[in-house]
């Protein structure tokens, strides 16, 4: 390797003395600049076009010739011009224009690029002063000048505006290379001008789509493997050089893409697949049919088809990775289906590597059938093997992880066949999983226990795997809880939504009774509504029924009237009185009735005008101890489950049989204990280090990591027993979190944070309590200066405030006040 370096360094000399005595020789040839010719012009320009051709290698050597190249370029013709516009951005492209040489400092670097910037300058201002002679250049010279601009280091706005405008309207003139070179030039200049600049470049852009759409469909139609490659090159790179989300973007697709969709896909569609990594990409910009087609296609033919083998198992994994990156779900929601199910039959034909990119894609994409998973997953598991280096174990391990979790976060199948899958998929993965663990073990040493690679592997199992699937559950169905609460309260009283949420994080263990509570609020307020509506819709009936009775009755007294052929008084009298008497007969109302509600929608009426009165807007009442006695026995009763709210919830009433979320007996996972295993190898490597060099290694970040690992293998139903290395590193973390968020470090204070709530946590065992921090850590941090850690809000602030000032505020369990009402729970739900 120090030959080679050595190598490379001689010929770096070498090509800098070369361009050295080269560009003496043109500065000593050329004449001085009032002496110029158009020849002299163009031999300077050529001699700066060859030693820009050597890259930055050339250094210093080029100054010189460029300063004499740009003094000349006012002498060249608009046709010379354009040439060399093209031959620069073409001798800059290169490879060897573009490597950065291993002679000189930065600052000739920087000389370098200056002096290239001015020659392009030069060019360019030279170009915009002969717009008219700008009409007799060709179209390929025009050409060549908009793709020199392009790839110039510098853009003369006035120059493109000038160079696009001439040549407008000229596309059909060129061939098909020149036309993908001239579009793409256009599409680089539109995205960085601006103004009428601009316009005028996209004016010549969009004049161009229908001479390239009539051009894509001639190359399609007559499949010329040459044409068609160049074709869809030019496409692909049309399509990254416009701006995405522009109107040039739209037009694109529009009048290019669109017509040619199905000339596209048909291409996609051969048996070995040749241009789908080409057309494919064409095809999701254009979104539509041709695109779900294109995936359907692929589902039940394609992939199925390819010829068995580890190469082509290798491809089959890159094209899933290509379409989870285009389109995971939106477009054909079953395509991972079936792609899975074939690519569970080739798994034992994937390389080590592909096995992980494999994983990586069970572990996210949509399924539309997540059964079909565990028996994949058991597959991938059999053919995976660790591989031998730490940071790619750590991969390795964290790729397992994330698929463990999906397979033990399916939802529960009542098939039997589909449990036993889910339940050998788990065990398969948790076996690889500790293998790995092991693996990580023996590749440990002084140098790497402080790596990220040995903390990516650790957080795989904290994060992913440690912690009891039968808790998950439970956890979730809380979370599901406290949404519907948040949901409901914000409903009935948008205001106290956010105090609501600090309080569910305060007290996590009141989210049933408040939704219970709730819930009978919502529905007496919902009665009593829906009894005034009632009340009102019989009173309207009644009125109506009386008015029909009237009429009817009038009616049938003039029939009689003129029966009986009375005098025309007496049928006035007799009329009178019988359409009287209806009306006079009224029901004389009780006075209880006279109130006009009935006994249940009084005292709800009567419940309203209460709050109102007693529970002004600013006050935060907690309630008094009957009352959350109460709510917890109706939360406890509506829901299902205990009376107490440090009581997990059973695994029975959340409908999960217990022995298929654990089936590993009373010993627990084998990655469990070799997760638990390297955790403490780990901490006895830190522990010693620390007493070497006083102090932890590991950043922040690693810190939370280990707290992540310490909370999922120690504190829990069923956890381990804190390892004596674990508690000394433990110590060793505190001390400093304590000490640097004393000096107002915000990752530590962060830190700190997370500590003291581990300590609060009632699962947590003694032996962590006693050297995890408490509150006066905080109050320290108060006294110095600082701010107490952890995020503090207005809601916050409020809820401490209330807090202090409860009589009841000591301890977990005590924030009730006595002898008043339960107005928190009546201004959160507008009882």
């Amino acid at each position: 390797m120090s030959a080679s370096w050595q190598h490379l360094r001689k010929c770096d000399a070498a090509m800098l003395d070369r361009a050295r005595r080269y560009g003496e020789v043109v500065s000593e040839r050329l004449p001085s600049s009032d002496a110029w010719t158009k020849v002299h012009a163009r031999e300077a320009l050529a001699a700066y076009i060859a030693m820009e051709g050597l890259g930055k290698a050339a250094g210093v050597a080029t100054l010189s010739v460029a300063s004499r190249a740009a003094e000349g370029s006012q002498l060249l013709e608009a046709q010379d011009l354009a040439a060399a516009l093209a031959r620069l951005a073409a001798a800059r492209s290169a490879p060897s224009g573009r490597a950065e040489g291993a002679i000189g400092s930065q600052a000739s670097h920087s000389a370098h690029e200056a002096a290239a910037a001015d020659v392009a300058m030069a060019l360019q201002k030279a170009m915009a002063e002969r717009v008219e002679t700008l009409k007799e250049l060709s179209s390929q010279d025009l050409c060549n000048a908009l793709v020199g601009l392009a790839r110039s280091p510098l853009v003369l706005p006035d120059a493109a505006a000038a160079v696009a405008g001439t040549a407008r309207g000229r596309a059909a003139e060129l061939s098909p290379r020149s036309l993908w070179d001239f579009a793409r030039a256009l599409a680089e200049l539109s995205a960085v001008l601006q103004g009428p600049q601009k316009q005028q470049v996209s004016s010549c852009l969009e004049a161009t789509w229908p001479v390239l759409a009539s051009s894509t469909e001639q190359t399609l139609r007559h499949e010329l493997q040459d044409d068609l490659g160049l074709c869809l090159a030019g496409l692909a790179r049309l399509a990254a050089a416009l701006p995405p989300q522009s109107e040039e973007a739209s037009s694109f697709v529009s009048h290019v893409l669109r017509p040619n969709a199905q000339g596209l896909l048909n291409h996609c569609q051969d048996e070995e697949l040749r241009w789908l990594e080409m057309a494919g990409p064409l095809l999701r910009l254009e979104g539509q049919e041709a695109w779900i087609s294109l995936l359907r296609q692929l589902a039940l033919q394609s992939l199925p088809g390819l010829p068995r083998g580890e190469e082509m198992a290798s491809r089959f994994v890159s094209i899933l990775q290509w379409v989870a990156s285009c389109d995971a779900q939106a477009a054909c929601p079953p395509f991972f289906d079936f792609a899975f199910q074939e690519l569970r039959h080739r798994v034992h034909e994937l390389p080590q590597a592909d096995i992980r990119r494999a994983a990586e894609l069970f572990s996210q994409v949509h399924l539309e059938r997540p059964d079909l998973l565990p028996s994949a997953a058991s597959a991938l598991a059999r053919a995976a093997r660790p591989p031998e280096e730490l940071p790619e174990v750590a991969l390795y391990l964290s790729t397992l992880a994330g698929l463990y979790s999906r397979v033990a976060a399916l939802p529960k199948s009542e098939e039997a066949s589909s449990q036993e899958e889910r339940r050998t998929a788990l065990m398969a993965l948790a076996e690889k999983l500790s293998g790995g663990a092991a693996t990580v073990q023996e590749l440990l040493t002084p140098s790497t226990v402080a790596h990220d690679a040995t903390f990516l592997a650790l957080s795989a199992f904290a994060q992913a795997v440690c912690r009891p699937v039968d808790d998950v559950p439970a956890a979730r169905e809380l979370v599901l809880q406290a949404d519907k609460l948040v949901k409901l309260v914000g409903k009935c009283n948008p205001a106290v939504e956010e105090e609501l949420r600090v309080y569910i994080g305060r007290f996590p263990g009141e989210v049933r009774s408040l939704l219970a509570s709730g819930k009978q609020g919502r529905d007496k307020t919902e009665k009593v509504k829906k009894a005034r509506k009632s009340k009102k819709h019989k009173k309207k009936e009644k009125k109506a029924g009386k008015k029909k009775h009237k009429k009817k009755e009038k009616k049938a007294g003039k029939k009689q009237d003129k029966k009986n052929k009375k005098p025309a008084e007496d049928s006035q009298a007799g009329d009178s009185g019988d359409s009287q008497q209806p009306a006079d007969v009224r029901h004389d109302p009780s006075p209880q009735e006279a109130m006009g509600e009935d006994r249940e929608i009084q005292e709800a009426a009567e419940t309203q005008h209460q709050l109102a009165v007693s529970s002004p807007p600013d006050e935060v009442d907690w309630g008094d101890e009957d009352d959350d006695a109460d709510s917890h026995h109706t939360a406890a009763a509506d829901l299902g489950g205990s009376d107490s709210d440090t009581e997990a919830a059973p695994t029975a009433a959340l409908g999960t049989p217990a022995d298929l979320n654990w089936p590993w007996g009373e010993r627990g996972r084998p990655s469990d204990r070799a997760g638990l295993r390297l955790f403490d190898s780990l901490c006895h490597t830190w522990s010693t280090d620390t007493e070497e060099t006083g102090e932890p290694r590991f950043s922040p970040q690693h810190v939370h990591i280990f707290i992540t690992a310490l909370r999922s293998f120690c504190v829990g139903k069923g956890s381990a027993s804190p390892p004596v290395s674990c508690l000394e590193v433990l110590q060793g973390v505190v001390q400093h979190t304590v000490a640097s968020a004393a000096d107002g470090d915000k990752e530590a204070r962060l830190c700190l944070a997370v500590l003291q709530e581990l300590a609060t946590d009632p699962a947590c065992p003694g032996s962590l309590k006693a050297i995890l921090p408490g509150l006066e850590a905080n109050e320290v941090h108060s006294v110095q200066g600082g701010e107490p850690s952890g995020p503090g809000g207005t809601a916050q602030r409020r809820l401490r405030a209330a807090m202090a000032a409860s009589p009841g505020s000591q301890g977990a369990g005590g924030f009730a006040r006595e002898g008043q009402e339960r107005g928190f729970l009546r201004r959160m739900f507008g009882l």
